[in-house]
């Protein structure tokens, strides 16, 4: 099953929570701010790999930004639409040359049909991210993400994102430095005991992060 709406995320919280008690303080802190854990779901295809790709490595309001003129500049947000655009309007929206090129790829592989989201969303999960990974400049962090926010899945928790890392050391603590490799390790651990719900896991430590955030918790 697949994460399609909000109700679906609300279950998951519900399940975790009784999985794990130490779950039902951080949802009551987040919830004292915001009515559900977001759902966070994304137009899937090429839209969505693409603002996936805008995001690596950069903070939300970058993020936010970039795509905004991106959008404006790629209507109706397409693979073919992107292909015909010239290079530097695209580069002009402020997109690296790395991630105009990570996209060019893409949308050349659904252009040729050797890249198929629809067959994509369907895949178990590693091998949607092998598949996914085999085009430069898709690492497990933007295959996890949009696996779990354009395709639905449900039992993924990108252990590489430092935001949740941060999260975790917060509330449970974590034996490495946030944004290593160890860190990453340990927080795939972790995030074993939330299966087969660490898609609404990760919802729930990134909303918690916001909050930390808000109430200006150094993290």
């Amino acid at each position: 099953m697949k994460i399609t709406c909000q109700g679906d995320v609300d279950n998951d919280i519900q399940k975790l929570i009784a999985q794990d008690a130490r779950l039902g303080v951080i949802v009551k802190a987040v919830l004292a701010e915001i009515e559900h854990i977001p759902l966070r779901l994304r137009e899937p295809g090429f839209a969505g790999v693409a603002h996936t790709v805008i995001a690596q490595l950069l903070c939300v309001a970058s993020a936010k930004a970039i795509s905004q003129r991106f959008n404006a500049c790629v209507q109706p947000l397409t693979a073919a639409n992107y292909l015909s655009i010239d290079p530097q309007i695209l580069l002009d929206c402020g997109l690296s040359n790395s991630k105009y090129q990570t996209l060019k790829s893409l949308a050349q592989a659904e252009k040729s049909g050797s890249l198929n989201y629809a067959v994509l969303t369907d895949l178990p999960i590693a091998q949607a991210i092998q598949q996914l990974c085999a085009y430069k400049g898709i690492g497990p962090w933007t295959a996890q993400v949009y696996l779990l926010f354009c395709a639905g899945h449900r039992d993924i928790f990108p252990e590489g994102d430092l935001a949740l890392q941060k999260a975790l050391d917060f509330t449970i603590g974590i034996n490495a430095v946030p944004g290593t490799q160890q860190a990453a390790k340990q927080a795939a651990q972790l995030a074993l005991q939330w299966a087969p719900y660490r898609g609404a896991a990760a919802r729930l430590f990134w909303a918690y992060f916001a909050h930390l955030k808000q109430t200006e918790v150094s993290l």
